[in-house]
């Protein structure tokens, strides 16, 4: 379609326009083509509003009223001037005579179509034209002439000067009221004046005409006449001898016109109505009952910082240093390693319908933290039936690692070896997950939390900040206020994801060195004196550029460790990219850089395979170790998730109103709060910005709200729930971590225009929309008591840049949501329907602003009025205020309303068309400036090509197995068990172990005589 939309753009122009790239070229014809499209819509949209009308109603001739015509012939007003009158011209003394009449029976058709020709035979012809209303005036000569005129002879009299005035009109009232005086009928909208015909008895034209006529004065005969053919013809003729106007100022023509533009603008009226109302609804009813109503979180978090010990949580060595937690918990008194607890995060203890929410949770917790694989007689979770009947089983992780590893003759040699003694305590192999059961019943509402509520009855939350180039201060003010939440900091962890190794513009130096600056090891000291070991995942890229390697820093929040003594998790994770990338002869700019959307999957496919038990990159093994370190929980432990970007701050109470929301009703997979300015007054381009912001959340996603589909969370400050738990016999189902979802949301391969868009440019909108898509029986909601602000641009060339990106992103989006059916509601009264009507608002957002002022300029200075158009216009603008009028009552905000509507030529004529034909450009242009840059705007990530034999994925337990062979090395090399607080650092690299060949991995022995480990893939 687009090369076909395009045809007349051969390539060799696009080359001379320095667009060579093959890639490129299609995008400018897709876009080119999306710009067509849209100009078609906007075409169709002024056609329906004004060219319907145009058409069927030709106001161009004007209407005037019978009593301000001076002469009329056949229906038609003239003005007629006589210079010199003759009085001995009969054509001067008929219009002389005839002042306010109608002097059509004096001009009247004798060609061979008249009907009257054809009925009344050789009684009507050219000398058959008399009037006895006007020659009862006339001197007898002149009355006794029966001759007739055209209008030729009035203009060739050069006595007499003749102007157009118009059509004569008649009302009903009027009809009424000259039914004394003269016998007038309607037909087809004509208004006849049969007052002669009457009198004179023609029973040449009809011999029961005049019984009808007489019977219908001052009515419509249209229906009489039409119900025998020879009547048809008679009233015809009447119609060319007797016509003196029409009824109505309006033509049927108009009528209908009006009547198509009426339930037009009736049907979006009422769209906008509706949302109106529905956002009224939510502000008053619905949203009360929603967040953490009564602070019992905040109280919860002042509980657990009262009594948090204020002493460091770390152990001490023999040295008095202090040591980092790791994931090993060693007691050298008797050898015992416990190793990490890793349950099926599918399963869990069945419950009975009498258990408490406290018990439920409890239950729940012990499921996934405190499921003590130590203990070799409890039954591990070998089988599961699941609900539709089938058993899936593994064999215990111990049988596989004891028969390979455990009878090594080397080892056997070391009887106090805990590995050979029976000590330790192998940790069995979780069940594989239970993929079969579907979402089709979804739990009950939970409980709301009450006073008697603890931390067992709160959820473990994932604190994701992204970053790209933002500066020091931007990042320290979202850290410090997501430490500061009123929510217990056990139950929290910040992760923040630096994309790439950046300097941003005006920066000191690196992000990703701002952020590691940023984390406490937890002995005070700063990982610039020991980086850590970078490990390879794959990227959402193409080519080469698939495999990454990142760092990852844990520790606690720094700044909130020093200030308060709280101790937040934190774990930085650096995309530094691979060792090409940093230090080959090609180096990258932007070492490790791969977008916004990279960072989110990077963690998201982590936890995907966390919760299925699938296999782990090496990156993925090293995040899963460290969260277990820091936290004591397992990273499927957590089931909610908040993405913040660094520039934004996070008041104190939104994280627990969101949380409160995901615990009191299991069917929210996804909420957001309120995003405000925070730098209202900074400039003209800040003011514009104050009231859209705040009616998209407080009118659109009130709206979408109160049916639980909101289409767009804001990725700069949203929640997702990660797992949910299905009925009441302990299943979960993976919501934001569901493979479906992931694997959609981490597709590489993105050619066209369409995906680039959707995924460069509008991933947290696309995140959104897939979330509806697979999961349409779940909500999406808005929580205005939570609430943020962030910085929005202030100049305008950074504003112009975001919103080519919304815009274009938004359009998009809605192109993808308007194909989903299972969204609520059905054909016009859905949300399928109100995204479309989105959707066509947005692309003739550039025709809707240029009508606007066409009606207005039109309502001023002309008497023609577009009363329907006018009151739609009304709506759309005066709803808003009346919602602030009757919900927040903050006026301030109707003066914001203003400020707003001054800038409409901004935001709806030079943002869209801005953005419409940049559809090509995938850059983030100046949002996020880096030093040194040179944006590209293809989005474009395919040098080379890609790799795979530097990535290696194992699942968890293989993963575990070599990293106790490492420690096990470590021994040999140190005595017992060696330097514990730098094993992990010190273990050989691990990737020297392993080859890879056409996918299938394979363990090459270590450097340990007889010691083999094999086929453990």
């Amino acid at each position: 379609m687009a090369k076909t939309c395009t045809c007349y753009i051969p390539n060799a122009c696009l080359n001379r326009c320095h667009k060579t790239d093959r890639d490129v070229q299609q995008a400018w014809r897709e876009k080119v083509t999306l710009c067509i499209i849209i100009l078609c819509v906007c075409l169709i949209s002024g056609f329906f509003t004004f060219g319907i009308n145009m058409i069927i109603c030709n106001n161009s001739i004007d209407k005037i009223h019978y009593r301000d015509s001076p002469f009329s012939i056949h229906g038609v007003s003239y003005d007629i001037t006589i210079t010199n009158y003759n009085p001995d011209s009969r054509l001067h003394s008929i219009i002389g005579m005839s002042s306010g009449h109608d002097l059509g029976q004096y001009f009247l058709s004798v060609d061979s179509k008249s009907e009257c020709n054809q009925i009344m035979d050789g009684l009507y012809g050219q000398f058959s034209c008399s009037s006895s209303v006007i020659g009862n005036l006339l001197q007898e000569a002149h009355r006794l002439n029966k001759s007739c005129y055209t209008m030729t002879n009035v203009k060739s009299d050069p006595n007499i000067s003749t102007r157009k005035i118009g059509n004569v009109y008649y009302t009903w009232k009027d009809l009424e009221d000259l039914n004394d005086q003269k016998n007038l009928v309607v037909y087809n909208g004509n208004v006849l004046d049969v007052t002669d015909f009457l009198a004179h008895n023609h029973t040449s034209i009809g011999n029961n005409l005049q019984d009808i006529l007489r019977s219908h004065n001052a009515l419509d005969v249209t229906y009489s006449m039409s119900k025998n053919t020879s009547n048809k013809k008679a009233i015809k003729c009447m119609n060319e001898l007797y016509k003196v106007g029409t009824v109505g100022k309006t033509t049927s023509g108009c009528i209908i016109g009006n009547i198509i533009l009426a339930l037009t603008l009736i049907f979006v009226t009422g769209v906008i109505f509706i949302k109106f109302c529905m956002a009224l609804i939510f502000s008053w009813f619905l949203k009360w009952p929603l967040g953490d109503r009564y602070g019992i979180i905040r109280k919860i978090a002042e509980r657990e910082r009262r009594i948090t010990p204020k002493e460091p949580l770390l152990p001490k060595d023999p040295s008095g240093d202090s040591m980092r937690m790791t994931i090993l918990n060693i007691n050298l008194s008797n050898g015992n390693i416990v190793m990490p607890k890793y349950p099926n995060p599918f399963k869990a203890e069945p419950v009975s319908q009498n258990n408490s929410f406290s018990d439920l949770t409890s239950l729940k917790r012990n499921s996934i933290t405190n499921w003590d694989p130590t203990n070799t007689n409890s039954p591990t979770f070998n089988s599961v039936l699941n609900k539709k009947g089938t058993v899936s089983s593994t064999p215990p992780l111990g049988n596989i690692f004891n028969s390979q590893v455990m009878n090594s003759p080397s080892l056997l040699a070391n009887s106090n070896n805990p590995l050979i003694n029976g000590t330790i305590k192998t940790m069995p192999e979780p069940t594989l997950p239970n993929v079969g059961i579907l979402d089709d019943e979804l739990p009950p509402s939970s409980p709301p939390l009450t006073n008697n509520s603890t931390i067992k009855d709160l959820l473990h939350t994932i604190l994701l900040v992204t970053c790209y180039s933002e500066g020091h201060d931007g990042i320290a003010n979202t850290l410090d206020s997501l430490a500061n939440t009123d929510y217990p900091d056990s139950l929290k962890l910040i992760i923040v994801i630096c994309d790439g190794l950046v300097k941003g513009e005006g920066n000191d130096g690196l992000t990703s060195d701002i952020v590691i600056d940023m984390i406490d090891p937890g002995d005070g000291s700063n990982y610039h004196d020991h980086d850590q070991e970078a490990k390879s995942y794959v990227a959402i890229a193409e080519g080469e550029k698939r495999h990454n390697m990142a760092k990852i820093y844990s520790g606690w929040y720094r700044y909130a460790l020093n200030e308060t003594g709280r101790r937040i998790p934190m774990i930085g994770i650096v995309k530094c990219g691979t060792e090409q990338e940093r230090y080959g002869l090609n180096k990258s700019t932007k070492p490790g850089n791969r977008g916004k959307r990279d960072s989110q999957v990077l963690l998201l496919g982590f936890l995907s395979r966390v919760l299925f038990n699938d296999r782990m990159t090496e990156l993925d093994f090293d995040l899963f170790t460290k969260i277990y370190e820091l936290t004591g929980v397992h990273a499927d432990g957590y089931e909610s998730i908040m993405m913040v970007d660094a520039d934004t701050v996070v008041d104190k109470n939104s994280l627990a109103h969101l949380t409160a929301c995901l615990i009191q009703d299991p069917k929210i997979m996804g909420l957001c709060g309120e995003t405000k300015i925070g730098n209202k007054t900074q400039s003209w381009v800040t003011m514009i910005q104050v009231f859209e912001y705040y009616i998209s959340h407080h009118m659109s996603k009130a709206f979408e709200s109160v049916f639980g589909g909101v289409t767009c969370l804001p990725g700069c400050f949203c929640m997702y729930r990660i797992k949910s738990k299905k009925g009441d016999h302990g299943y979960w189902v993976p919501i934001l971590a569901n493979p479906e979802i992931v694997e959609q949301y981490s597709e590489n391969i993105v050619h066209t225009l369409h995906k680039k868009n959707l995924l460069l440019l509008g991933e947290d909108r696309y995140l959104s929309t897939l979330m509806l898509r697979e999961f349409p029986k779940r909500k999406m909601v808005f929580v205005p008591q939570a609430t943020c602000h962030t910085i929005v641009p202030s100049e305008f060339r950074v504003l112009l840049s975001q919103r080519r990106r919304w815009i274009n992103s938004t359009i998009h989006n809605l192109l993808e949501l308007v194909l989903v059916n299972d969204l609520c509601g059905t054909f016009c009264i859905s949300m399928q329907f109100v995204v479309f009507m989105e959707l066509i608002g947005t692309m003739v957002l550039p025709a809707a602003i240029i009508f606007t002022y066409y009606l207005i300029i039109n309502a001023i200075f002309s008497s023609q009025k577009h009363i329907f158009t006018l009151c739609l216009m009304a709506a759309i603008m005066g709803l808003p205020a009346i919602l602030i009028a009757l919900t927040s009552r903050k006026i301030r905000y109707i003066l914001w309303m203003i400020v707003y509507l001054l800038a409409l030529p901004v935001w709806n004529f030079i943002l869209p068309v801005y953005a419409f034909w940049h559809f090509d450009d995938f850059s983030w242009g100046q949002t996020r400036v880096v030093e040194g840059e040179i944006a590209d705007k293809s989005g474009r990530m395919n040098d080379g090509k890609f790799d795979s034999t530097g990535i290696i994925m194992k699942k968890w337990e293989e993963w575990e197995k070599l990293r106790r062979a490492g420690i096990i090395i470590t021994e040999n090399k140190e005595g017992d068990l060696g330097d514990v607080n730098n094993y992990y650092n010190n273990a050989p690299d691990i990737t020297t172990m392993v080859n890879t060949n056409n996918n299938s991995k394979r363990l090459n022995s270590f450097n340990i005589p007889n010691i083999s480990i094999h086929s453990i893939m």
